[in-house]
């Protein structure tokens, strides 16, 4: 890692933003979710900033408030009894993203390129990243890693709506062992 990592919290999220070392003019912005456990993970963090070193690119590593809220588009019952139902606060956290974050950072590194912006999630926030895609155009490039797309109602929704951007560019990736739980709901 050649870059530099900067670390700041907005409105309980906490960000951690790699620079790589060729920071010029027009850089895309990579918004990755679950920030704590992406920086925090040395194996991934390592991968993301090698990356974009390698293809220049600002990383934004965003931890959610609450990740069953935040990363939820709607209301829906626990996967386990006795857990707390999903609250389904996405709309709100997609328009701190968007209307507070997204600025503030675009201002912090201003040769950040708004034009090139990706959002990136793992799980739920590999649904949020597809939600997100659904509810608003700021995001060119989508990657949903294992997105929790067994969420209730998510097959539906995509059915009733179109993507924002028609020139959108998504990266959908689902392992092997995604049909194997014993929760028929994830199957």
């Amino acid at each position: 890692m050649t870059g530099r990592i900067d670390r700041w919290e907005r409105d309980g999220c906490g960000i951690t933003v790699y620079v790589p070392s060729r920071a010029e003019e027009g850089l895309p912005v990579l918004y990755v979710g679950d920030g704590g456990w992406v920086s925090g993970d040395a194996g991934l963090w390592n991968a993301l900033t090698e990356a974009a070193e390698a293809i220049p690119c600002l990383l934004a590593a965003v931890e959610p408030r609450d990740r069953d809220a935040d990363y939820t588009p709607w209301p829906a019952p626990p996967l386990k009894a006795g857990e707390p139902p999903f609250t389904g606060r996405a709309e709100e956290y997609l328009a701190f993203l968007t209307g507070r974050l997204l600025p503030e950072l675009e201002d912090r590194y201003p040769f950040a390129d708004a034009r090139r912006r990706g959002l990136m999630g793992y799980s739920l926030g590999g649904l949020f990243a597809l939600y997100a895609l659904y509810r608003t155009s700021v995001f060119r490039q989508i990657a949903s890693l294992s997105g929790s797309l067994w969420f209730d109602g998510w097959i539906d929704y995509m059915k009733a709506h179109r993507p924002r951007r028609d020139d959108a560019r998504v990266y959908l990736s689902l392992g092997s062992a995604e049909g194997k739980t014993k929760n028929p709901r994830m199957k």
